[in-house]
């Protein structure tokens, strides 16, 4: 579990993997001034999303553990077809960012604007995946998280997908601890069949999330998309967040 840049992996997989690049830039602000946040009034219980031409936006109060406080989190993307550099990105300046970012969202409706402008602390990072590769294990060896299938942040299910791999990989050791290459495939072969049909849909999602598109287009979208969420049921879109790894546990065990 090294993460998405595992060292482990080439000693697993055959040839060198490396994340793909998705041509996008994280840009996530925080406003950390408790009046300010107060002032936007906004449901603490809400994540509100907005998309637009050629972009979206997210914002959100979230907690704060350290100050025992709460803070507005707003984050975005931005297109770069070429990669930058870890280092040239932790260098770029936030002014430039915070100028690129309300450029594009300069007619976007209130607060975005303003959001924008309030910020305190901006992060920004390369976006990064990597799905289907070759095995998840060699010998004794196992990749879960990360390691073996990082997906983009638009998916909302890193960080719980990899909790899952390690509940799962508990129970199946608990079960048989004689047999880790079997515990290994068959870890492997459930969860990748839940794991990466997400994993591309995220992918795709990203590359549409900064996607121009034109004004007709534009409203043709978004009236599909609002009938779609009136003639599907709910429990569709929840698949991937209600999804109970308990269930397959009960399955292998009894």
């Amino acid at each position: 579990a090294d993460g998405i840049n595992s060292i482990v992996r080439d000693f697993v997989t055959s040839e060198k993997t490396e994340p793909t690049y998705s041509k996008q830039i994280y840009v996530g602000g925080f406003i950390t001034d408790r009046k300010k946040v107060d002032n936007y009034k906004l449901d603490i219980n809400t994540q509100y999303i907005s998309v637009g031409p050629g972009s979206f936006f997210a914002y959100i109060i979230v907690d704060n553990i350290k100050q025992k406080n709460y803070s507005l989190l707003w984050y975005c993307y931005l297109y770069e077809k070429n990669r930058i550099s870890k280092k040239k990105l932790s260098e770029y300046p936030d002014k430039n960012i915070i100028k690129r970012v309300s450029h594009l969202h300069k007619n976007w409706y209130h607060p975005i604007p303003k959001l924008i402008n309030d910020s305190q602390k901006i992060i920004k990072t390369n976006i990064y995946d990597i799905i289907g590769i070759e095995k998840w294990s060699k010998d004794r060896v196992l990749l879960i998280g990360d390691s073996s299938h990082a997906m983009n942040p638009i998916s909302g299910q890193g960080a719980s997908f990899a909790m899952e791999d390690a509940q799962l990989l508990a129970v199946l050791i608990k079960k048989d601890n004689q047999n880790m290459i079997g515990n290994f495939q068959t870890l492997e072969k459930i969860r990748s069949k839940r794991i990466t049909p997400i994993a591309k849909k995220a992918r795709r999602s990203t590359r549409l999330s900064t996607m121009k598109v034109n004004p007709m287009l534009q409203c043709i979208r978004n009236k599909l998309f609002a009938l779609k969420l009136r003639i599907v049921p709910e429990k569709i879109y929840n698949r991937a967040f209600t999804y109970d790894v308990n269930n397959v546990i009960i399955c292998l065990l009894y």
